[in-house]
């Protein structure tokens, strides 16, 4: 497509190239103000380049910096299905002593509906996402990382952070605002653009596309797709103006064991929310909650 050649400044291949967006700044409120501590983890011999390079990767794309703070949690590598190492943060601690926020994530049956009686589809994913958005500076210091290196603290959004999610859709809302009547929406990091015809679908990328360079938001281009006539969207599977739920979704469903206590109950109920439409009498779950 000419119009992904235009648009190719959007794109970046690796973290080097992360955009960085600064309509909002993540705010971290806590109950109190007493430091959260922890003791770096230990980290197999044969894995400490490993963490020396993704501190450094971190430190050269400004995502992270050296610090003095109070506050400091641990870090360990987890190792992605491509069989790369992501550095992530132990933030448990930090997580449970924080205010929550309580701006709403957008409606996920409201969201497939909406793409109800489209044709064409594209799915764009940001290239690390929460790493595009900034820290407000006063509150970096909650985010510091201990390691054999030195401490470090975030200047980026980092993962793992307790209102992370709301944090990133207000953001995303001021980005996209005014294009939900397009059929354009945005769960946390994941767009979608839907139409019916391909001459709306092109222009409608483009209105995404322009709103992200504007912003200095890059996406991911293995995780992006274009026009195609079939995605897996939040868990289910859209065609011919359709929505079924997704087979994935599904085995695992006929995989979980009966559930045999509340705890159980509420966690399989959880596994087959998104499908409620799809399941004559669901409302019968009222009462299963108050076993």
């Amino acid at each position: 497509m000419d119009l992904l050649s235009k648009y190719n400044s959007v794109f970046a291949q690796d973290i080097a190239e992360l955009g960085v967006c600064d309509l909002t700044e993540h705010e971290i409120h806590l109950t109190d103000q007493v430091p959260t501590r922890q003791k770096p983890y230990r980290v197999p011999y044969n894995l400490k380049p490993e963490m020396k390079k993704q501190i450094n990767v971190l430190l050269e794309a400004g995502i992270i910096q050296p610090c003095k703070s109070r506050f400091c949690a641990a870090v360990l590598l987890v190792k992605k299905a491509d069989n790369f190492y992501r550095l992530v943060a132990d933030l448990r601690k930090l997580n449970s002593k924080t205010i929550p926020d309580i701006f709403p994530l957008p409606n996920l049956t409201e969201m497939i509906d909406d793409l109800s009686g489209a044709n064409y589809f594209s799915t764009l994913d940001l290239i690390s996402g929460c790493h595009q958005m900034v820290m407000h500076p006063d509150h970096t210091k909650y985010t510091a990382i201990a390691t054999e290196f030195g401490i470090y603290e975030y200047k980026r959004l980092p993962f793992g952070l307790k209102n992370a999610s709301a944090s990133f859709q207000r953001l995303m809302n001021l980005v996209l605002a005014g294009l939900n009547e397009f059929q354009i929406s945005c769960y946390i990091d994941c767009l979608v653009i839907a139409s019916r015809d391909f001459e709306t679908h092109t222009e409608r990328l483009k209105m995404v596309f322009d709103r992200l360079v504007k912003e200095n938001l890059k996406l991911k281009p293995p995780k992006c797709s274009f026009l195609q006539k079939e995605i897996s969207y939040l868990g289910h599977t859209i065609k011919e103006g359709q929505a079924f739920p997704d087979k994935k979704n599904l085995d695992s469903i006929k995989k979980a064991l009966p559930p045999k206590n509340i705890k159980q109950v509420r966690s399989f109920l959880g596994l087959t929310g998104l499908y409620r439409k799809f399941i004559p009498n669901s409302q019968v779950k009222k009462s299963a909650k108050n076993l």
